[in-house]
């Protein structure tokens, strides 16, 4: 029972942040940052975009024509390296995530399945990856960018700054590339997952609050209960701030029942209130998240099962 849990108030050294669950749930998705860059690739490319025609014009109106053909000249040379990146990029995507996921594979079957979360959470993959869709969207819009008119006095687009773009683009994604090779191969090594797994857990443990002794003395008798009414699952982690604002506004004490990691199913007590009626159930909605697998954002004993399971998969 996590007596400790109890929303008196935040914690005097930190205090909750209101989206720092939504924050841990999106680490644990791998959709968000590749979409999160190819839309800002989007709006940067619509900017450059602008930036070459307000060029282009700027150049026709003081009659530079001559520098608006070194131009023009520049970006049908580098036309031929933007197909040539949009052409191979997604092949390469594809050979080396295939190759990565075998290797985590090989990983998760030598030390434990939950290590498959450390690939799933590592921000140099999922900047690699984001990175290498966000260049491959890149070249197929300088790509429309194009212009067949090589007349300087009636081109409208050069697409300079676009290519120039794409080339830091692809530099960028070379830079990231070793380190992402780098970083997958230190996750096949046990040593440094377990020291992964360890400062995980140091940290969660910074974060605990300091249970108080003899339990939570002073809460009075239990007024009402709050029972899980959704699918079955583990208790992945509490929206403090949210429990925290509720117990506020309805004067009363909100203690969490079950253990951050346990399973619920439904019926199970997960709230007891002390001190007065119960808020409605519509008010403490969003405030438990209960999912298929433990996360590190407040489950200390998970990175202590990790560990368990890699010492059981030596011994076995």
């Amino acid at each position: 029972m996590s007596d400790w849990m109890v929303t008196r108030g935040p914690s005097p050294r930190r205090r909750p942040r209101a989206l720092s669950p939504l924050r841990e749930h999106l680490r644990d998705t791998f959709w968000f940052a590749p979409t999160a860059a190819m839309v800002g690739v989007f709006v940067v490319w619509l900017a450059a975009q602008e930036l070459d025609a307000a060029l282009v014009r700027s150049l026709q109106d003081d009659g530079d024509y001559d520098t608006l053909a070194e131009l023009l000249r520049f970006a049908d040379d580098a036309k031929t390296v933007v197909s040539a990146v949009g052409s191979a990029m997604m092949t390469f995507i594809g050979v080396v995530f295939s190759i990565s996921l075998v290797a985590v594979q090989m990983a998760s079957g030598q030390f434990t399945p939950r290590v498959v979360r450390l690939f799933v959470r590592s921000r140099i993959t999922k900047a690699t990856f984001a990175v290498f869709l966000a260049t491959f969207v890149l070249t197929l819009l300088v790509l429309t960018s194009y212009d067949s008119n090589a007349d300087p006095r009636t081109a409208t687009s050069v697409p300079l700054v676009q290519s120039v773009l794409t080339l830091v683009m692809v530099a960028l994604s070379l830079l990231l590339f070793v380190m992402y090779v780098n970083a997958t191969l230190r996750l096949m090594r046990v040593s440094h997952v377990i020291a992964r797994i360890a400062a995980e857990s140091f940290r969660v443990a910074a974060l605990m609050p300091v249970p108080a002794g003899g339990g939570a003395p002073g809460l009075g008798p239990v007024t009402a209960w709050f029972a899980h009414d959704g699918q079955a699952g583990v208790l992945r982690d509490v929206h403090v701030a949210r429990l925290v604002r509720v117990a506020r506004k309805h004067g009363v004490v909100l203690r969490l029942v079950p253990r951050i990691g346990d399973f619920l199913v439904p019926g199970t007590p997960v709230l007891a209130v002390h001190g007065g009626p119960a808020p409605s159930r519509r008010a403490l909605r969003y405030a438990l998240s209960v999912g298929v697998e433990r996360t590190f954002h407040q489950d200390l004993a998970f990175g202590l099962r990790q560990l368990s399971d890699i010492g059981l998969r030596a011994l076995s």
